[in-house]
Protein backbone atom coordinates (compact mmCIF):
# COMPACT_ATOMS: atom_id res chain seq x y z
CA UNK A 1 0.00 0.00 0.00
CA UNK A 2 2.91 2.34 0.71
CA UNK A 3 6.66 2.35 0.27
CA UNK A 4 7.96 2.61 3.82
CA UNK A 5 9.60 -0.40 5.45
CA UNK A 6 7.61 -1.71 8.45
CA UNK A 7 10.15 -0.39 11.00
CA UNK A 8 9.75 3.18 9.74
CA UNK A 9 6.04 3.55 10.28
CA UNK A 10 4.06 3.35 13.49
CA UNK A 11 0.27 3.23 13.63
CA UNK A 12 -2.00 4.14 16.52
CA UNK A 13 -5.51 5.39 16.99
CA UNK A 14 -7.87 7.34 19.20
CA UNK A 15 -11.60 7.27 19.82
CA UNK A 16 -14.11 10.00 20.57
CA UNK A 17 -17.85 10.44 20.94
CA UNK A 18 -19.67 10.62 17.60
CA UNK A 19 -20.81 14.18 18.36
CA UNK A 20 -17.24 15.31 17.63
CA UNK A 21 -17.56 14.38 13.93
CA UNK A 22 -16.91 17.58 11.94
CA UNK A 23 -16.78 16.21 8.40
CA UNK A 24 -19.96 17.08 6.42
CA UNK A 25 -20.46 13.51 5.09
CA UNK A 26 -20.05 12.12 8.61
CA UNK A 27 -22.57 14.63 9.97
CA UNK A 28 -25.08 13.71 7.24
CA UNK A 29 -24.54 10.04 8.04
CA UNK A 30 -25.32 10.75 11.69
CA UNK A 31 -28.59 12.41 10.67
CA UNK A 32 -29.56 9.31 8.67
CA UNK A 33 -28.57 7.10 11.60
CA UNK A 34 -30.63 9.18 14.06
CA UNK A 35 -33.73 8.68 11.87
CA UNK A 36 -33.19 4.93 11.45
CA UNK A 37 -35.56 2.32 12.89
CA UNK A 38 -34.35 0.79 16.14
CA UNK A 39 -33.91 -2.92 16.65
CA UNK A 40 -32.88 -3.91 20.17
CA UNK A 41 -31.34 -0.50 20.83
CA UNK A 42 -29.41 -0.46 17.55
CA UNK A 43 -30.39 1.04 14.22
CA UNK A 44 -31.48 -1.66 11.78
CA UNK A 45 -29.19 -1.75 8.74
CA UNK A 46 -32.08 -2.23 6.32
CA UNK A 47 -33.83 0.90 7.61
CA UNK A 48 -31.11 3.18 6.21
CA UNK A 49 -31.21 4.29 2.58
CA UNK A 50 -27.47 4.75 2.21
CA UNK A 51 -27.73 5.33 -1.53
CA UNK A 52 -30.07 8.31 -0.94
CA UNK A 53 -27.06 10.56 -0.53
CA UNK A 54 -24.54 10.10 -3.33
CA UNK A 55 -21.83 11.85 -1.31
CA UNK A 56 -22.28 9.57 1.67
CA UNK A 57 -22.58 6.48 -0.53
CA UNK A 58 -19.36 7.25 -2.41
CA UNK A 59 -17.41 7.50 0.84
CA UNK A 60 -19.07 4.59 2.63
CA UNK A 61 -17.90 1.10 3.40
CA UNK A 62 -20.01 -1.58 5.00
CA UNK A 63 -18.36 -4.28 7.02
CA UNK A 64 -20.06 -7.48 8.21
CA UNK A 65 -19.37 -8.49 11.79
CA UNK A 66 -18.58 -12.21 11.75
CA UNK A 67 -19.25 -14.22 14.87
CA UNK A 68 -19.35 -12.12 17.99
CA UNK A 69 -17.03 -9.47 16.62
CA UNK A 70 -14.30 -12.02 16.03
CA UNK A 71 -13.72 -10.98 12.45
CA UNK A 72 -14.85 -8.47 9.86
CA UNK A 73 -15.56 -8.70 6.12
CA UNK A 74 -16.02 -5.70 3.88
CA UNK A 75 -19.37 -5.98 2.07
CA UNK A 76 -19.48 -2.77 0.04
CA UNK A 77 -16.92 -0.12 -0.63
CA UNK A 78 -17.88 3.25 -2.13
CA UNK A 79 -16.28 4.39 -5.36
CA UNK A 80 -14.21 7.10 -3.63
CA UNK A 81 -12.52 4.41 -1.50
CA UNK A 82 -11.63 2.09 -4.37
CA UNK A 83 -7.93 2.93 -4.27
CA UNK A 84 -7.17 1.38 -0.87
CA UNK A 85 -8.69 -2.05 -1.29
CA UNK A 86 -8.07 -5.11 -3.39
CA UNK A 87 -10.33 -5.93 -6.33
CA UNK A 88 -12.33 -8.31 -4.12
CA UNK A 89 -15.33 -6.37 -2.83
CA UNK A 90 -15.79 -8.91 -0.03
CA UNK A 91 -12.32 -8.47 1.37
CA UNK A 92 -11.60 -9.80 4.85
CA UNK A 93 -10.04 -7.42 7.35
CA UNK A 94 -7.14 -9.89 7.54
CA UNK A 95 -6.14 -8.92 3.97
CA UNK A 96 -5.34 -5.34 4.99
CA UNK A 97 -1.63 -4.63 5.25
CA UNK A 98 0.51 -3.81 7.05
CA UNK A 99 -0.38 -5.82 10.14
CA UNK A 100 0.11 -2.86 12.52
CA UNK A 101 -2.44 -0.82 10.53
CA UNK A 102 -4.89 -3.74 10.54
CA UNK A 103 -4.51 -4.16 14.32
CA UNK A 104 -5.50 -0.53 14.96
CA UNK A 105 -8.55 -0.91 12.72
CA UNK A 106 -9.56 -4.19 14.40
CA UNK A 107 -9.33 -2.62 17.89
CA UNK A 108 -11.49 0.29 16.77
CA UNK A 109 -14.08 -1.99 15.17
CA UNK A 110 -14.26 -4.15 18.32
CA UNK A 111 -14.61 -1.04 20.46
CA UNK A 112 -17.62 0.01 18.38
CA UNK A 113 -19.21 -3.44 18.61
CA UNK A 114 -18.88 -3.32 22.40
CA UNK A 115 -20.08 0.30 22.70
CA UNK A 116 -23.17 -0.34 20.52
CA UNK A 117 -23.11 3.32 19.46
CA UNK A 118 -21.24 5.27 16.78
CA UNK A 119 -17.69 6.29 17.59
CA UNK A 120 -15.39 8.74 15.86
CA UNK A 121 -12.01 7.10 15.32
CA UNK A 122 -8.77 8.69 14.21
CA UNK A 123 -5.94 6.59 12.78
CA UNK A 124 -2.41 8.03 12.94
CA UNK A 125 0.71 6.99 11.03
CA UNK A 126 4.04 8.27 12.33
CA UNK A 127 6.72 8.30 9.63
CA UNK A 128 10.09 9.97 9.12
CA UNK A 129 8.26 12.52 6.92
CA UNK A 130 5.70 13.40 9.60
CA UNK A 131 2.50 12.27 11.27
CA UNK A 132 -0.51 11.66 9.03
CA UNK A 133 -4.08 10.88 10.03
CA UNK A 134 -7.64 10.31 8.88
CA UNK A 135 -10.90 10.04 10.78
CA UNK A 136 -13.61 7.42 10.47
CA UNK A 137 -17.12 7.47 11.84
CA UNK A 138 -17.83 3.84 12.75
CA UNK A 139 -21.55 3.11 13.16
CA UNK A 140 -22.84 -0.23 14.51
CA UNK A 141 -25.98 -1.61 12.84
CA UNK A 142 -28.32 -4.49 13.60
CA UNK A 143 -28.95 -7.17 10.96
CA UNK A 144 -31.92 -9.45 11.74
CA UNK A 145 -31.07 -9.58 15.47
CA UNK A 146 -30.48 -7.12 18.29
CA UNK A 147 -26.72 -7.70 18.02
CA UNK A 148 -24.23 -5.70 15.99
CA UNK A 149 -24.14 -7.44 12.62
CA UNK A 150 -22.67 -4.72 10.44
CA UNK A 151 -20.47 -1.65 10.73
CA UNK A 152 -21.10 1.40 8.58
CA UNK A 153 -17.80 3.19 7.97
CA UNK A 154 -17.63 6.83 6.88
CA UNK A 155 -13.99 7.98 6.61
CA UNK A 156 -12.77 11.54 6.12
CA UNK A 157 -9.34 12.23 4.68
CA UNK A 158 -8.53 8.59 3.87
CA UNK A 159 -7.45 9.25 0.28
CA UNK A 160 -5.08 12.02 1.40
CA UNK A 161 -3.75 9.78 4.21
CA UNK A 162 -2.91 7.02 1.73
CA UNK A 163 -1.36 9.50 -0.76
CA UNK A 164 0.86 11.01 1.92
CA UNK A 165 2.04 7.59 3.05
CA UNK A 166 2.78 6.56 -0.53
CA UNK A 167 4.80 9.75 -1.02
CA UNK A 168 6.74 9.46 2.26
CA UNK A 169 10.34 8.56 1.54
CA UNK A 170 12.17 6.08 3.75
CA UNK A 171 15.11 7.24 5.85
CA UNK A 172 18.45 6.40 4.23
CA UNK A 173 20.41 3.81 6.21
Amino acid sequence: MWNLPPGQIRFHGTSAHYSEAADPAQQRALLLWADGERQGGLVAADSLDLAASAEIDAHTALCDVIGVGCDFRYRKIGKELDGWRTKDRRQELEAIQPQAFRQVIRRQYLETVRARQPLLHVVFAETPAGVFSYSRLTVPLAVRTAEVGRLWLIPAGLSRFVERLRDAAPIAA
